[in-house]
């Protein structure tokens, strides 16, 4: 994210993806997953992939990377794979709970063509055993690990902070210390991510605290990355910015065709603008303009943070949005205290002159 508002698809500095959501469906049903109810049995066709695609070719900001994203996307591979085989110089990324990891060996194949694999995962063996029907999950770590060894493919297990890893915080060491391990085999990153959903998002925030705090006292990495801790944070943090994601990156498609910003958008009721009635720069544009900034009909509080860097906050514009429709803004007052607390958590760890992890909640490398 720069560290100034972009208002203008000229302004990316790398220009912009393509994000597909092939399916809204999934074969998981994790109970902390931020698109709540909006799984269905919709999938997108490979006329429309193509269709997509192609537009975006068209557009000389358009930077090569395509995403497949879901629901669960490896449940559509057959599309995957034709569209991969059509566009062969294009770039491509899935983000997978996991499914492909009982794939034949051919289309293994395809994953080890992907440029980037995200693969969320659970943070203790108990909770991926019940929620994923994963029994090792440090096994199922190492298969992927494996999987890749010999390919060009960035990959990155995802992880939700969730109260799953209370009464496991030693068994969560142990698995990040398991994937920093693999790293004789090849290079690997793990991302924390903010929960955003009411299920599983701690009992109150103060056993959210004394959840952080039990790490500020046994892993510096792990409390440091909870608390998004990096550099960027305290290099930029005064600078006025009113715009929260990165979103900006990409144009994403639901499985039938409409421009959303994210998955936060998922509900019929955002589907308004199909990619072939406007322009991809316009469509980013107004993105960039509208959806991706602070706005008081969102969120009124925003303005008046102590967070001046809105790109600095966790909390999207799609997950506020979502929530005070659904009339749920109680959980938006409890994610935003979180935030302004892990904040000034990270001023006191600035201050003590203890050198940053070089990157932190986001995929950037």
């Amino acid at each position: 994210m720069a560290n100034k508002t972009i208002l203008n698809t000229k302004d990316l500095i790398h220009g912009f993806g393509v994000t597909l959501y092939v399916t809204e469906n999934c074969n998981l049903k994790c109970t902390y997953c931020y698109q709540g109810n909006c799984h269905t049995n919709k999938t997108m066709t490979f006329e429309l992939a193509c269709a997509i695609i192609d537009k975006a070719i068209e557009n000389p900001y358009f930077n090569r990377n395509v995403e497949f994203f879901g629901g669960e996307p490896t449940l559509e591979f057959e599309l995957i794979k034709k569209v991969m085989d059509k566009y062969p110089k294009l770039l491509y990324s899935i983000t997978s709970n996991g499914n492909f990891i009982n794939f034949t060996p051919e289309d293994k194949e395809y994953i080890k063509r992907l440029d980037s694999l995200i693969v969320s995962i659970e943070p203790n063996n108990s909770t991926s055993k019940y929620m994923r029907k994963i029994p090792d999950l440090k096994r199922f770590i190492f298969d992927v690990v494996t999987l890749l060894k010999d390919s060009k493919t960035t990959l990155y297990f995802n992880i939700v902070v969730s109260d799953f890893i209370l009464g496991h915080e030693v068994e969560f060491i142990d698995i990040i210390n398991h994937i920093k391990l693999l790293r004789q085999l090849r290079q690997i990153y793990y991302v924390l991510l903010p929960n955003l959903s009411d299920k599983n998002n701690f009992k109150d925030n103060s056993e959210w605290y004394n959840f952080i705090m039990w790490f500020r006292e046994h892993d510096e990495e792990i409390y440091k990355r909870l608390i998004n801790y990096s550099p960027d944070v305290f290099e930029n943090a005064d600078i006025e910015n009113n715009q929260f994601c990165t979103m900006e990156e990409c144009l994403s498609f639901t499985s039938d065709g409409y421009f959303i910003p994210c998955s936060n958008y998922l509900g019929k009721e955002y589907r308004k603008v199909k990619f072939n009635e406007k322009s991809y720069t316009e469509m980013l544009d107004t993105y960039l303009q509208t959806i991706s900034v602070v706005d008081d009909n969102r969120w009124d509080k925003c303005k008046n943070c102590m967070i001046k860097n809105k790109s600095h906050c966790p909390i999207c514009p799609g997950a506020i949005e979502a929530s005070v429709l659904a009339g749920k803004t109680e959980r938006i007052e409890i994610l935003c205290e979180r935030v302004k607390i892990m904040y000034l958590l990270c001023k006191e760890l600035h201050s003590s002159g203890t050198k940053p992890l070089d990157y932190i909640f986001n995929y950037d490398h």
